[in-house]
């Protein structure tokens, strides 16, 4: 079932289903946190110096528990549209007063025709906005204000034929094409900018200046991921083609994209940035509930955009995207007058901002067992930690640690909380004051 939500108080994106009731979650994040604590990470051998103090990590299960699982107070969904006639939604963007959706028109009960909705989000007023040739397999959309003499227009990435779901598609019907949106509101003729090779399974779209980007996340042939070698896979290009038609071409070729699905466009500080969101580009998913070999967390990029006309890009930069995960570090062989310093690498930090920490071990308790909140970057497979002991005034280096964040779990235990990580980003022209002009 299709639903169409929007947030009251705070505009943040939840990451948690809202279907998912919140028990269940609570349930799974105490069964998680139990495991933190009790099970010892399997490869882990324990650091043990001539002092005989000694510490090892336990399991760490970041994507099983976390704050992703947690709405934010003061956020309500609220339906706009809810079940049939929208079958499977997939691209929606702001125009004007209005939401455009595109609808794929098939899932496992309908296998109706592509179609682009119009919703009126004030009075919940749904209609059918376009369907018919040249539309096929309707994904994305970009809005773009009427602008150099042009009227509004949407520009639609259409999958083609699809022959299942999570499958790349065939190349048969891959296609770009633009809708003008009239005065009256209605459709004017559909104009089709590239149809056929290389698209193949065409999905992010997003305009800048009179430059058409999209990402197809299986036009790039074949390949595999650096740590997955032997699991091949169709790799994604992004491309790029005049507003006005013509024959795409790759824009940073060399990339390997692992599923490349969004592109889109936004302002930082006054500049404008290309992004671009391969939403599996990250650490490998070990939970073995991905719905595809080469599932993982994803990864965003993003490129200054130096000029719109020409277009010109900076170099393709990665984004760092915080992780917030709990650390469990088992000691012995502690004294309780000693100190335990904690330095935290590769830039990530405790929950406080700072990357060291130094705790009495009369607050290890009888365990010697200390966890603490680390945020880390998603892309990182592992949290690295040095720790010290400090005894009568005397610095005893107890080792490095390594805590892999998603150590193998049985599959009943394993909550597949990273995979639903798919994000369009900004899809039109029509989100804020600032505008692309003299860029």
């Amino acid at each position: 079932m299709n639903m169409l939500t929007r947030f009251n108080g705070n505009k943040r994106r939840p990451f948690r289903s809202a279907s998912t009731p919140r028990f269940v979650v609570w349930a799974f994040a105490l069964v998680m946190a139990l495991l933190a604590i009790t099970v010892p990470h399997p490869s882990a051998d324990a650091q043990q110096p001539s002092s005989g103090v000694t510490v090892r990590p336990v399991h760490s299960l970041w994507s099983r528990i976390g704050r992703q699982f947690v709405l934010p107070p003061g956020i309500a969904p609220k339906p706009l549209a809810i079940g049939y006639p929208l079958i499977q939604t997939k691209g929606m963007v702001k125009g004007g007063d209005y939401l455009y959706i595109s609808d794929t028109g098939r899932d496992g009960y309908y296998n109706e025709a592509a179609k682009i909705w119009r919703l009126n989000p004030r009075t919940g007023e749904l209609k059918v906005f376009f369907t018919g040739p040249p539309l096929v397999n309707s994904k994305w959309l970009f809005y773009r204000k009427a602008k150099h003499g042009m009227p509004a227009m949407l520009v639609v990435s259409d999958y083609g034929v699809e022959p299942t779901f999570r499958l790349p598609g065939t190349g048969e019907g891959a296609k770009v094409f633009t809708i003008p949106i009239l005065p009256d509101g209605s459709p004017g003729q559909a104009t089709i900018l590239h149809e056929g090779p290389p698209f193949r399974s065409p999905e992010g779209i997003t305009v800048i200046g009179e430059t058409v980007i999209v990402s197809d996340w299986a036009a790039g042939g074949m390949g595999s991921r650096p740590d997955r070698p032997g699991v091949t896979f169709p790799t994604g290009r992004l491309f790029q083609f005049p507003l006005s038609g013509g024959v795409p071409t790759a824009l940073f070729e060399d990339h390997p994209w692992i599923v490349l699905i969004a592109s889109c466009k936004y302002f930082i500080d006054g500049k404008l940035y290309l992004r671009v969101i391969d939403i599996d580009g990250g650490r490998a998913d070990r939970s073995g509930l991905a719905g595809m070999p080469q599932s993982g967390t994803p990864a965003f990029y993003q490129a200054e955009v130096l000029s719109t006309s020409p277009l010109r890009l900076g170099p393709l930069e990665r984004t760092f995207l915080a992780e917030d995960g709990p650390v469990t570090l088992q000691f012995s062989g502690l004294m309780p007058d000693d100190l335990i310093r904690i330095t935290l690498k590769n830039n990530d930090t405790f929950d406080d901002g700072l990357a060291v920490r130094t705790v009495p071990a009369t607050l290890l308790g009888q365990r010697q067992s200390f966890t603490f909140m680390a945020r880390s970057d998603m892309n990182q497979n592992a949290v690295v930690a040095s720790v010290e002991a400090v005894r009568d005034a005397n610095t005893i280096n107890v080792g490095d640690i390594t805590v892999v964040k998603d150590p193998p779990a049985p599959s009943f235990l394993a909550f597949p909380g990273i995979l639903n990580n798919k994000h369009a980003g900004s899809t039109g022209d029509d989100g804020g004051d600032e505008d692309e002009d003299g860029v």
